[in-house]
């Protein structure tokens, strides 16, 4: 029996060079950083909002050339009547090897005052056909 587990053992290691590789992993993430300044006009007051910021997208790209991405935005600003705002919003998309995308994005603006909030969620989804679902809330 042990002259058995000798010769088993001794063939995977003589075998390992001749089996395939495991699949490779896809690459590491890409990061993009970097500084936002844009101008919004508030649903809720009707006030341009002066916003600065900070924007980061993660992209992670897959051997079947399928890919995920993040993006991160967050900032601060003042409107043109006065209200402190914080701008939050967060985006998630997947494209699909076979061309077909899904997407949702949050959009949260949060006032440091007396004007209203402001939050919109949207959802979308293409298929491999291109056909087209859009949401938001």
């Amino acid at each position: 029996m042990r002259t058995l587990k000798r010769a088993v053992a001794g063939a995977a290691v003589v075998m390992a060079p001749v089996l395939p590789a495991p699949v490779a992993i896809a690459a590491p993430a890409d990061v993009y950083r970097t500084g936002a300044a844009t101008g919004y006009i508030s649903d809720c007051t009707g006030e341009l909002v002066s916003l600065e910021g900070t924007y980061q997208a993660v992209i992670q790209t897959q051997t079947d050339f399928s890919w995920a991405g993040h993006v991160t935005i967050r900032g601060k600003g003042i409107g043109d009547q006065g209200n402190v705002d914080e701008l939050h919003e967060n985006a998630l998309d997947r494209v699909s090897a076979d061309g077909s995308e899904t997407g949702q994005d949050e959009f949260r603006m949060t006032s440091k005052g007396s004007a209203p909030n402001f939050i919109v969620s949207v959802k979308y989804s293409i298929s491999a056909a291109g056909d087209f679902d859009f949401s938001f809330s």
